[in-house]
């Protein structure tokens, strides 16, 4: 009897736990689609050539994607020493994170997924431009385009964009609209 007992607080547990899970989901996908535009990357490939990134002239990336070593071209995974928060390459080269190269996005430009996103909410705009390299590391290509502000795109596709990235960027921004539902 006590077994049961247990297994049943058990499978209450998870339901309760998958069911706060699907309230931050939903919150997080009406934030999505309330507050952010959903922009072509073609349109900003055509408008912004890969070439012309970075150059002062109109797009900027400012977070996310690959980073090299800068003296032989080896991926800064590859090469990052834990112990010391230093880049140690096979090359001889060794630094700091702002000393690598940026390559940029790693499967296409702008993104690997074609859609990028511009929130709509100046607030959401300026909390992503302060805060470029904590939302780069929850999976973002964070980018500054003089037309349109910041932009967000996800260089990958095949799995769920929401559980990968959207839902730790919603709780990374501090929001709670899923306890007020």
């Amino acid at each position: 009897m006590t077994a049961n007992i247990i297994d049943s607080a058990r499978e209450e547990a998870k339901i309760v736990e998958e069911n706060a899970r699907n309230r931050i989901k939903d919150a997080c996908k009406r934030w999505i689609n309330r507050d952010f535009n959903a922009i072509p990357g073609s349109l900003i490939e055509k408008a912004y050539p890969v070439e012309t990134l970075n150059d002062g002239e109109g797009l900027e990336l400012l977070a996310g994607g690959r980073y090299e070593c800068p003296d032989c071209g080896i991926d800064s995974d590859e090469i990052f020493d834990e112990p010391t928060n230093r880049y140690r390459c096979e090359c001889g080269w060794e630094g700091t994170f702002e000393e690598l190269n940026h390559v940029g996005a790693e499967y296409a430009y702008p993104a690997g997924w074609g859609t990028l996103f511009n929130p709509s909410n100046s607030s959401d705009d300026d909390w992503l431009r302060d805060n470029a390299q904590e939302v780069a590391k929850v999976g973002f290509l964070v980018y500054d385009c003089d037309e349109t502000g910041i932009l967000l795109g996800i260089d990958g596709g095949g799995y769920d964009f929401y559980e990968a990235h959207w839902t730790p960027l919603y709780k990374l921004r501090g929001l709670r609209w899923h306890d007020t539902d």
